[in-house]
């Protein structure tokens, strides 16, 4: 059983468990969950089965994988566009 750490789902939990998203199923019938219900963070998630034991340990060794996560440390000074604008630093009204 695996608790939801920030910028994790619950299939990034399913698959940390079982090493598969064949179990995500069976997994939110236990837990009385939907697939898409968001989860408090420090919530227990039980899985019955591991599918891929490989996988299981490849996410449990510091490589937790949390979907909501991206990238942060890209350079947005070179980017141009109104997505990368920062209000009076390079997006300015005159």
């Amino acid at each position: 059983m695996n608790k939801k750490q920030q910028g994790q789902n619950f299939l990034d939990l399913i698959i940390q468990q079982s090493g598969s998203f064949d179990e995500v199923i069976n997994a939110a019938v236990l837990n009385d969950m939907s697939l898409t219900d968001n989860i408090a963070i420090g919530t227990e998630i039980k899985n019955k089965n591991i599918q891929d034991e490989d996988n299981v340990n490849l996410f449990n060794q510091n490589n937790k994988p949390a979907t909501a996560l991206r990238n942060t440390d890209e350079d947005l000074s070179s980017q141009d566009g109104i997505g990368y604008w920062i209000i009076e630093e390079t997006f300015i009204v005159s």
